[in-house]
């Protein structure tokens, strides 16, 4: 059976409306394939709570090995329906590069034969969006009871392009995940052969 994880840069704000996501169950249940749904905010959580705090020695390991289990059972009921998974998660761009985590991946190769759908977004497109959802998020609606407009020109995220785009590129590939080494890194668990790349076009 096949395993399939999605990847693009991350992009936290993307939400699945419930008719898409049935659509999408039942289209691709056509070619015996399983979505599991599991949500960035999940996947998020497996990467700080787990996969940044293994450690092989067992009296450090302060891994919360159950929410990495909740995916793996996940993963494991769609198995034994006979079904191969497809599962499309941001986070896994962004996780640890350890030997613990890589040890902890390849064990999916136990029942699954997992192929790796890398979608790329080149800069040129991808920062503008970045930049337009980070001052998104310092908005506030006119007719609330904060005084929005005074506090429109006093938001530390009211930064023009260059002055945000200054702040952001030092510490990109730790905070977004760095497109060629995401690929290097998923190689070494699963094969050159498993790892497929795609450009995003919009």
């Amino acid at each position: 059976q096949m395993g399939v994880l999605y990847m693009d840069q991350t992009k936290r704000n993307m939400k699945r409306p419930s008719p898409l996501q049935d659509l999408a169950d039942s289209f691709f249940l056509m070619d015996n394939y399983k979505i599991v749904w599991h949500g960035w905010a999940a996947t998020e959580k497996i990467v700080t709570e787990c996969f940044q705090k293994l450690d092989p020695d067992p009296v450090k390991d302060e891994c919360n090995h159950d929410i990495w289990n909740d995916l793996i059972e996940k993963f494991d009921a769609v198995y034994e329906q006979g079904h191969n998974v497809l599962i499309s998660e941001e986070a896994f761009s962004i996780v640890p590069r350890t030997k613990e985590v890589k040890q902890l991946l390849q064990k999916l190769k136990d029942k699954w034969d997992v192929h790796i759908l890398i979608v790329h977004r080149p800069l040129d497109s991808w920062l503008p969006s970045m930049y337009a959802e980070y001052r998104l998020k310092g908005l506030f609606k006119k007719g609330s009871s904060e005084s929005w407009w005074l506090w429109n020109f006093r938001d530390p995220r009211q930064l023009t392009f260059p002055e945000w785009f200054e702040m952001a590129w030092p510490k990109l590939d730790d905070v977004e995940g760095d497109p060629i080494g995401t690929r290097k890194w998923y190689e070494e668990i699963f094969g050159s052969e498993a790892i497929h790349v795609m450009e995003m076009v919009i």
